[in-house]
C-alpha cells in the first residue's frame, strides 16, 4: 500500500517540468494554460500527459486492470493532479529558495520499485519510453525534495502529553459510542425497508426514498462479475448468485456499507455471445450482472489503539498542522492563477468519459438521520 501510495503521489508530479505556453481559453487547445503558479504554467498537454502516465503506472500495480477502469481513473485524478501540481510547484520553489537538493543516488533508490514492476509487466513496460522513464526520474527527484522541504516546515513536534493521550481516549470512545448506535439504526432501517419491499413496495421508489449512495437515481449500481462481487465478500457474492430475475437479497454488508440488491439481468458470455438467463443462475466465473441498489451506509468503528501507536498518530496530527499553515503561507506569498476551474473540470471530464456520469458527484441522495448520544 506504502508503495502504490508513493507511486501515485510521484505521479503528481510529471506535471512539474513545464515550459513557458501561450495562455487561451479554449481548455480543449492542447496548448491552453489551465494553472500558473508565478512563472510556471501548467498546460492541457502537461495534464494529459500525466493522466496518461497515471493509468499506465497504475495498470503497473494492478495487472488486469480493465481499459475502462482506466478511463474512470483518469477522470478522477483531473483535480489530483492540478491540486498536486500547484503543491510541487510552491514546494519547489521553497527549496530552491532554501537550497535543499536531492542527489542522484537518492533517486535511484526511490526508482527501485518502479524498475521491478517494469520487469514484471513486459506489456505495460513497453510504453515507457526511454525519454517517459527520464521525466519521470526526474518526478521521483521533485517528490524526495518536495518530502526535505516538509520535513524542514514540520520540524521538532516536541512530545506528547498523558493529558492528551486521555483526551484522545475518551474522543475514540465518544465516537465508537454513537457509531454503533448509528450501525444499530441504519440495520434496522434497512430490515424496514427489506420488510416493505416483501409486503410489495416499489424497489425504485425505495431507492428515491432511502438510498445514501452516488448510484444513478434510479438506483442502478452496475453489472458485475460473479468474482468481482466476492471481492466485495462472499456473502454480498453468494446473496446475488442466488437471486432470479427480479428478486433482492435481505441486507447485506458491501461496498462499505449495507445493501439490499434486486437483480435485473443475469447474463453469461459463451463463445462471445451473451445469452440471457431467467432462472437461477450456475455460479460461473463469465455470469454478468446486472443490479439495482438500496444502499445505506455504515459508519466505521475505530479500533482503540496500543499507546504507542496513539502517540504517533497524535505526533502526525501536530506535523500536519504544521505542514498545513505553512502550505497555507506559501499559497499567500505567490501569485496562484486557475481561471474557470469547475470549467476545466466539466470539460476534460467529457472529453475522457462523455457518455457516463460520475459516482462521485454529489447529488440529492436521502440522509438517515443518526443518534446523538450525550457525552
Amino acid at each position: 500500500m506504502k508503495r502504490q501510495l508513493f507511486a501515485l503521489a510521484v505521479l503528481s508530479l510529471m506535471l512539474a517540468g513545464c515550459s513557458e505556453k501561450v495562455e487561451t481559453r479554449d481548455f480543449r487547445n492542447p496548448a491552453c494554460v489551465l494553472v500558473t503558479v508565478g512563472d510556471d504554467q501548467l498546460t492541457r498537454q502537461d495534464l494529459n500527459e500525466y493522466l496518461d502516465l497515471a493509468t499506465d503506472m497504475r495498470q503497473l500495480m494492478t495487472p488486469g486492470m480493465s481499459k475502462q477502469d482506466g478511463l474512470l481513473m483518469k477522470r478522477q485524478l483531473i483535480s489530483v493532479g492540478i491540486n498536486g501540481w500547484i503543491e510541487q510547484r510552491l514546494l519547489k520553489h521553497e527549496a530552491d529558495r532554501r537550497k535543499i537538493r536531492v542527489s542522484d543516488a537518492e533517486c535511484n533508490a526511490a526508482m527501485a520499485d518502479f524498475s521491478r514492476m517494469m520487469t514484471s509487466n513486459k506489456a505495460i513496460a513497453a510504453r515507457f519510453t526511454s525519454a517517459r522513464v527520464d521525466k519521470l526520474r526526474e518526478q521521483f527527484r521533485t517528490e524526495l525534495l518536495s518530502a526535505k522541504v516538509k520535513k524542514a516546515f514540520v520540524g521538532d513536534v516536541g512530545e506528547v502529553t498523558e493529558e492528551e493521550i486521555a483526551r484522545r481516549y475518551q474522543e475514540i470512545d465518544n465516537y465508537n459510542r454513537v457509531a454503533q448506535a448509528t450501525n444499530d439504526f441504519v440495520y434496522a432501517t434497512a430490515t424496514n425497508v427489506w420488510n416493505q419491499l416483501c409486503g410489495g413496495a416499489n424497489f425504485v421508489e425505495m431507492v428515491k426514498k432511502y438510498s445514501q449512495s452516488y448510484d444513478l437515481d434510479d438506483g442502478i449500481w452496475g453489472t458485475f462479475g460473479y468474482n468481482d462481487l466476492k471481492k466485495q465478500g462472499d456473502d454480498l457474492a453468494n446473496a446475488v448468485a442466488a437471486l432470479k430475475v427480479g428478486d433482492f437479497t435481505a441486507p447485506t454488508e458491501g461496498d462499505g456499507g449495507l445493501m439490499i440488491l434486486t437483480l435485473l439481468e443475469m447474463s453469461e458470455a459463451a463463445d462471445g455471445g451473451v445469452n440471457k438467463v431467467a432462472n437461477a443462475p450456475v455460479v460461473s466465473r463469465n455470469n454478468l450482472y446486472k443490479l439495482r441498489r438500496i444502499y445505506f451506509k455504515l459508519p466505521v468503528l475505530f479500533q482503540i489503539p496500543e499507546k504507542d501507536h496513539l502517540v504517533k498518530v497524535l505526533k502526525e496530527i501536530r506535523e500536519n498542522e504544521r505542514l498545513k499553515a505553512a502550505m497555507d503561507k506559501l499559497r499567500k506569498s505567490e501569485s496562484i492563477t486557475m481561471p474557470a476551474h469547475p470549467e476545466i473540470v466539466r470539460v476534460l471530464t467529457e472529453d475522457i468519459l462523455p457518455s457516463m456520469p460520475s459516482r462521485m458527484m454529489p447529488g440529492g441522495k436521502k440522509s438517515l438521520k443518526k443518534p446523538v448520544l450525550p457525552q
